[in-house]
């Protein structure tokens, strides 16, 4: 091992020692997950902190992000697995039997691939094109590598054993594991509750817990109240033969609902067939109602999904928008579904929500403008998206690209900001009696629009690069507001509406920073009349009716009635006992 290599694990192994913390498990009802459940439980025993200096990979895991979020990424075999880790930065903290073992077993697999397929890039596209129907390798061969990976370890007869009732060669993976250093490797051999001799499920004691290869669980899901039953007569599919339910597992997996089905397309072959000299593939994947396109770089609701919601939403128009609460429920909960990946479909949630809140399950009962017009606006999103949105890699801003601070005074509010670039201020009036945070996200809107960042949709904005703006307000409720993209909370959500529907428009996103108020003074100046940090030259000039404003106009003339509407449910609805899983199993429509 180098001696930086040795330093830089020190300094790993420095960080990770600490404190023991306490964690909490927070348990979710299964019968309403996004209301949450019994509360948080604390979990009293120390837990163990994550070392990555274990996987002998250098630096932090690689970053996935998506929307606001970003999260280490997770390739399914532990926190310790090197493919969590850049190619370049793995193996850097492994010392000198680990990088021999590890470059020995790969040259070994190499070759005993290329011995056996020849050309492997030919095999490739016969594999992905689904023509290589069982394995190539015969048993022969495999039993000849087995061997000779063995030969690499300390004991090597005992290596190519086999556990009784087990298919895979424990012995083999637990001595090559430890030469690895995994950090879980005794697991598979190693005392009288090891995957060799037999492990127990958990339900007696609980199982171990490994914290250099999983995380600790800290959401668990509320058992149902239904009495245990033995028999399970009560299952109709516990009635049904082997042969019946074979027959229907193959029949779902032809239909794609049990495994993922890849689609290829655009295969382009060579005159000769012997040879591939050229390919175009895309593969698209369809996984619990979600799809994904490697071949548009899209994802989004599979085509099913949207032609159900489009359905329901038309279906309701053609009633005159009459819903009965147990079917808007349904609807309102698989369009959160949506929202998941979808998130421009957010804050068109709100009044949605709101208007649920008071709906009894058993109650016909016409929606208000405000609800319809925020399904209008969904439903020709949808139309005219296909249920799919770019995942391309976004592009965040070095810096931010404004500042901004809003002052509500009786008769008026007050909005001012200033672009970090040009050094520009804008004062526009607005209206009165607004709560801070909707006059805070206001500012931001007229900041887009003042510098420059709605000027005009660009033509295929949707199959470009996503753009984040960046932009920092003294209000702290503000970001974290844009960051969830919900509120119910109006005129908030109908400014967010605006918001969400001018940004679309040229494939943009708002990111919102907190900013402590004596770093923002110069915004702060602005609201008060001072201008004195600024060139009168770059000054912009807005009025209200120069904000992409319209949709939230069309909701402030129909809240009356909205209001009205919830009023009048409001007294009509009582506290309703909790639906068990067979009803609402019994009532559930398919999509």
């Amino acid at each position: 091992m180098s001696r930086d290599a040795g330093q830089a694990t020190q300094q790993v192994q420095q960080v990770h020692k600490g404190s023991q913390a306490r964690h909490e498990l927070e348990v979710i009802s299964s019968d309403d997950e996004h209301q949450g459940g019994a509360g948080p439980i604390q979990v009293e025993e120390p837990e163990e902190p994550f070392n990555p200096s274990l996987s002998g990979a250098f630096v932090q895991p690689m970053i996935c992000r998506f929307e606001m979020c970003k999260r280490e990424i997770v390739d399914g075999f532990g926190l310790c697995s090197p493919g969590r880790w850049t190619p370049a930065a793995r193996e850097r903290l492994m010392d000198a039997a680990q990088t021999g073992h590890a470059r020995t077993v790969r040259n070994l697999l190499e070759r005993f691939v290329r011995e056996q397929l020849g050309d492997v890039k030919k095999f490739s596209f016969m594999l992905a094109t689904g023509k290589i129907l069982s394995s190539p390798f015969s048993e022969e061969a495999l039993s000849g590598l087995r061997k000779s990976i063995a030969a690499t370890l300390s004991g090597p007869a005992g290596a190519l054993e086999v556990p009784e009732r087990q298919p895979f060669y424990l012995y083999l993976l637990a001595q090559s594991l430890q030469i690895l250093g995994d950090p879980d490797w005794a697991i598979l051999t190693q005392g009288e509750e090891c995957h060799a001799n037999g492990m127990p499920l958990g339900h007696d004691k609980p199982l171990p817990r490994v914290p250099q290869v999983f995380r600790r669980r800290l959401k668990s899901r509320k058992l149902g109240e239904t009495p245990f039953d033995p028999i399970m007569s009560n299952y109709v599919s516990a009635e049904l033969s082997s042969e019946q339910l074979e027959a229907q597992f193959r029949k779902d997996a032809e239909q794609g609902m049990m495994i993922v089905r890849q689609t290829f397309s655009k295969w382009l072959r060579a005159a000769d067939a012997k040879e591939v000299a050229f390919c175009i593939w895309g593969l698209v994947a369809e996984f619990i109602g979600y799809y994904l396109s490697y071949e548009t770089f899209s994802a989004g609701l599979s085509p099913k999904r949207v032609k159900w919601v489009l359905e329901w939403i038309g279906n309701a128009e053609k009633n005159n928008w009459y819903v009965t609460g147990r079917g808007f429920s349904e609807f309102l909960g698989r369009l959160n579904f949506v929202a998941r990946l979808l998130s421009w479909i957010r804050p068109f949630l709100a009044p949605l929500f709101a208007f649920n809140a008071v709906l009894r399950r058993g109650t016909v009962a016409r929606l208000p403008a405000m609800a319809f017009i925020s399904l209008c606006y969904v439903r020709d999103e949808l139309k005219s998206s296909n249920g799919l949105q770019s995942v391309k890699q976004t592009w965040l801003a070095p810096r931010e690209s404004f500042r901004t601070d809003a002052k509500c005074e009786t008769g008026r509010v007050v909005l001012g900001g200033w672009s970090t670039k040009a050094g520009l201020g804008l004062d526009p009036d607005g209206e009165s009696g607004w709560a801070s945070t909707s006059a805070e996200l206001l500012a931001s809107l007229a900041a887009l629009v003042a510098f420059g960042h709605l000027a005009q949709p660009i033509p295929g904005a949707q199959d470009c690069m996503q753009v984040f703006v960046c932009g920092e307000t003294d209000n702290r409720s503000t970001p974290e507001v844009q960051r969830k993209g919900l509120s119910n909370k109006w005129p908030l959500f109908g400014i967010q509406m605006a918001a969400s529907k001018a940004l679309r428009k040229v494939n943009k996103r708002l990111m919102l920073n907190w900013r402590p108020r004596e770093e923002n003074t110069w915004a702060d100046d602005l609201t008060n009349g001072d201008f004195h940090a600024f060139d009168p030259k770059r000054r912009v000039k807005l009025t209200f009716a120069m904000l992409p404003l319209g949709l939230r106009a069309d909701l402030d003339a129909s809240r009356a009635e909205f209001i009205q509407a919830r009023a009048t449910l409001v007294s009509l609805k009582t506290k309703e006992a909790a639906i068990g899983r067979r009803e609402k199993e019994a009532t559930k429509t398919a999509w």
